[in-house]
């Protein structure tokens, strides 16, 4: 009879064990790249300027690790442009020691404008971005004015004077 009672105590702790684990555990997190940018810029594969501000990328799907959502300044509205990623591998050299989004300045326009070509994790590999699907409609009504880059008439960029700030969640 005892033995039976330490049984069903037994059955009893691994049951509840079981389900606060299940309670517990946290599956797959989408990750989140918050970023400010302080001058127009493009994203790489657009050719379509956004204005300086606050944006989010958002990996909209845990089973495709490489689509992420473009939202400006928060991610009440529905996105304003898919983007298309391919991982960067970094296992044969070292791994980025910091977060940083990739930027460059593209020179062969008629203004010097940065773009933004993908991002690196702290100790993990980056994204490079591949391709890009705006929302034209969608930009206009978050207040995104785009133009087409060889629009474009204005003074000439100092490449100092881009400042990217970025955090990121869920990596």
């Amino acid at each position: 009879m005892k033995s039976l009672k330490i049984a069903a105590l037994a059955a009893a702790i691994l049951f509840f064990a079981a389900s606060a684990n299940s309670v517990f555990a946290q599956g797959p997190l989408q990750k989140e790249i918050d970023f400010t940018i302080n001058h127009p810029f493009e994203m790489s594969k657009s050719n379509i300027v956004l204005p300086a501000g606050k944006y989010i990328l958002y990996q909209i799907d845990e089973n495709d690790l490489d689509l992420f959502a473009l939202y400006r300044n928060n991610r009440m509205h529905a996105p304003i442009a898919m983007v298309r990623t391919t991982r960067i591998d970094y296992t044969g050299s070292s791994y980025p020691g910091k977060d940083k989004m990739l930027v460059k300045i593209d020179e062969e326009g008629p203004v010097l404008m940065p773009v933004i070509n993908g991002w690196n994790i702290a100790g993990s590999d980056g994204w490079e971005i591949i391709a890009i699907v705006p929302d034209r409609e969608r930009m206009e009504m978050a207040g995104s004015r785009i133009s087409m880059k060889n629009d474009l008439h204005q003074s000439k960029l100092q490449k100092d004077r881009v400042v990217v700030s970025m955090s990121t969640f869920g990596f």
